[in-house]
């Protein structure tokens, strides 16, 4: 891997169908030549999710988004009107599980970052991604190239996605970089020296069933460097139910689901997943 690149870890456990948009999603942006992509999985047990991540067959499965006016306009349409059945990701997609039980989201992201920080220790950061977006073609060049910025400080974490705050009129049609005491994570850049500063927290077992971003926010401020956002986002969330908060149904936040208001279509998805360079 070049040592400018930043690999790419996503963390999913029993939602395939989700994952399976995100990747060929993933599949269809401007990725460099030999990227390091791997899923790691939260020890899934739903039998559809395990023959997916492990197996090369087709997983039957019904559509799972709403057909709602409102998604048209946010570009999200493109996922009813270009869906298909998964395939298994063997051979495609390297896929580490990360036990044998659950370790929450919290734990399991910060075992995903140690694992990703360890086998590319020339990597200058790494890319976090939930297993629920989809994204704009040119996202991850726009994402190094941000998180190499220095005028606000040196950058520990780079959201490319906030969920269901709308953006504050005099940002809504500035493309700039900015400041952020807090986001969600489901696009995430964390910077090495950051990760090193503050290795033992992120080492650390906790005892937290959910919060990791805003966990990972403090940490980050903690190290001596600042958290920003991307202004538009990078990827849209696409992700209806909640592991993490199950209770917290799709209308929760109104009529067109948890959103990024700062991203912006047209987003890519493949007809199917690219085979990524195996994992060192």
């Amino acid at each position: 891997m070049r040592a400018d690149l930043a690999p790419i870890g996503l963390l999913t456990r029993n939602r395939h169908v989700y994952l399976d948009a995100t990747l060929r999603s993933l599949s269809a942006t401007g990725l460099p030549a030999k990227q390091p992509v791997i899923v790691f999985d939260d020890a899934s047990d739903e039998q559809a999710t395990v023959a997916y991540l492990y197996g090369s067959s087709l997983i039957p499965a019904g559509d799972p988004w709403p057909r709602v006016p409102a998604w048209g306009p946010l570009g999200l349409d493109i996922l009813w009107k270009q869906y298909r059945s998964p395939h298994g990701l063997l051979g495609k997609v390297a896929v580490e599980r990360l036990g044998g039980t659950p370790l929450g989201v919290v734990n399991a992201s910060c075992q995903m970052i140690c694992r990703l920080f360890k086998r590319y220790p020339d990597a200058p950061g790494v890319i976090l991604l939930q297993d629920d977006v989809i994204f704009n073609h040119d996202w991850y060049m726009q994402m190094l190239i941000n998180a190499g910025r220095t005028e606000m400080g040196p950058i520990g974490l780079l959201s490319g996605c906030r969920l269901n705050k709308p953006l504050k009129t005099e940002y809504a049609k500035m493309s700039l970089l900015r400041l952020t005491h807090s986001t969600t994570a489901q696009c995430l850049y964390l910077a090495r020296e950051a990760y090193e500063r503050e290795k033992e927290w992120f080492s650390s077992e906790h005892n937290l069933r959910s919060g990791f971003d805003n966990h990972l926010c403090t940490t980050v401020r903690r190290s001596g460097h600042v958290v920003c956002m991307t202004n538009p986002a990078v990827c849209q969330h696409t992700g209806l139910l909640s592991l993490v908060r199950p209770k917290l149904g799709w209308h929760a936040r109104g009529k067109r689901g948890r959103i990024s208001y700062e991203a912006r279509p047209p987003y890519v998805l493949a007809d199917r997943i690219k085979t990524f360079a195996p994992c060192e």
